[in-house]
């Protein structure tokens, strides 16, 4: 079994029995989790580094989220994602949480998106003729880092299913970056989980990979599938997927839905992945909604796997 994950898990895609054979390396269901904050922290000497990144659960720094828990959400350009005036926002609405929009729950990991909080929202720069929402993203990036091969597993909910919500869970390496003349700085993805709001039919989630070979533009594979699940308020879902140089897969519920293959020359091996989830309300592709709803994922656990360890992880 370690021979098949190890090389692209052959022809065994049994969840039960990949599992079975695999080592856990990570658990948390989060009911102990203290949501301490921090940059990120790359560990390069050039790139996105915040020497004061401290916590599991810190935001990433690369795209300007240095707020304990929420961003201003729009259109996903990462420069745009968060304003640089985030220490005013408790100034501007003493009622916004401390926490952000990220909260430890009896349940799991809370993450919102809301069109709450108007004094805070009307701070922010107009996107596409809109006042901004406020969205949610955590990533490990600053103390949990894994080094394919490895499997990642997440529980969840999705509380809401409005219409422009949009939630997902990634798998992200160590640059979200397209440069053609280092590979060490090329953008490397694996979405999990996502879903588009209204765009996405009932059922269905996306598992996309997008990474650059080498041309200096993004190329992806994967995309739109029917999950075989129902997907509703409350209904309790699992992502597995299995992240390797040459192949992901990505299990739903238990059952393999989607195969993928990241192109030649883009190197997964060498690079260290972090998981980062989050809510937003609204998509850089359709017309930035006027109004929407609050909407919110709990995240009940998550794991990484393998069945052996790389001197390359990053492992509290």
């Amino acid at each position: 079994m370690a021979n098949e994950i190890n090389y692209g898990l052959g022809s065994d895609t049994d969840l039960a029995s990949v599992l079975r054979g695999a080592q856990r390396l990570f658990y948390t269901d989060f009911s102990s989790l203290s949501l301490r904050t921090g940059g990120y922290a790359s560990g390069l000497t050039t790139g996105y580094n915040d020497p004061a990144s401290t916590g599991l659960l810190s935001q990433n720094g690369e795209n300007y989220m240095n707020s304990p828990g929420s961003v201003a959400e729009s259109d996903v350009t990462w420069s745009q994602l968060i304003n640089g005036n985030y220490s005013n926002w408790r100034t501007l609405d003493p009622t916004f949480p401390s926490t952000g929009l990220v909260s430890s729950t009896a349940n799991g990991l809370a993450l919102k998106a809301t069109g709450g909080y108007s004094a805070i929202r009307n701070s922010l720069p107009l996107m596409s003729g809109n006042v901004p929402y406020l969205g949610s993203w955590v990533c490990t990036a600053s103390a949990l880092k894994i080094t394919p091969p490895f499997l990642c597993r997440v529980k969840f909910t999705l509380d809401t299913m409005g219409a422009e919500d949009f939630p997902f869970i990634a798998l992200f390496g160590e640059h979200y970056a397209l440069d053609v003349n280092n590979p060490a700085f090329r953008h490397r993805e694996f979405d999990l989980m996502e879903r588009f709001g209204d765009d996405t039919a009932a059922n269905h989630i996306a598992s996309t990979i997008h990474t650059d070979p080498g041309t200096g533009s993004l190329v992806s594979s994967g995309g739109d599938y029917n999950t075989g699940s129902a997907i509703g308020p409350g209904i309790l879902q699992e992502v597995v997927g299995f992240k390797s140089d040459g192949l992901d897969m990505a299990w739903f519920n238990g059952v393999l839905r989607q195969t993928l293959y990241p192109p030649a020359g883009t190197a997964w091996a060498n690079d260290r992945f972090h998981l980062a989830m989050g809510m937003r309300i609204g998509r850089s592709w359709k017309a930035y909604p006027a109004s929407a709803p609050d909407a919110q994922m709990t995240v009940r656990s998550m794991e990484f796997l393998r069945p052996f360890s790389l001197a390359n992880d990053l492992i509290p």
